[in-house]
């Protein structure tokens, strides 16, 4: 009764299932992965900084280039991910279902992609 979307023919579930979640679920490791990556590069960078000036409330960055590198890898990285990621297209992934199994097994977001 209560969701943030309704199927009104069950028909559709096999493929918002099977294409669409498949494809969500490997958009979202790989996103993952790359906030974290881009939070190190950033956290470490300005605490590297920071020992080399003192420990001062100096900035290392202009506040334009904060902007433009959080836009280019939150944004950007986003949306060619979403656009480019189909490692295999809408037909096969109804025809062969054994696919959506590395989801459920884990793995494509593993501990060994997180580190």
């Amino acid at each position: 009764m209560s969701s943030d979307y309704a199927i009104g023919q069950f028909r559709y579930l096999q493929r918002l299932v099977l294409v669409h979640g498949r494809w969500s679920y490997r958009r979202l490791g790989e996103t993952i992965a790359n906030f974290f990556y881009k939070n190190i590069v950033w956290t470490f960078s300005l605490f590297w900084y920071q020992i080399f000036c003192d420990f001062d409330i100096s900035y290392l960055y202009h506040i334009t280039y904060i902007t433009l590198f959080n836009l280019a890898f939150t944004s950007l990285a986003v949306i060619l991910m979403g656009v480019l990621d189909q490692d295999v297209g809408d037909k096969i992934s109804l025809e062969v279902p054994q696919l959506y199994r590395r989801g459920i097994e884990r793995k494509e977001w593993t501990q060994r992609k997180f580190w």
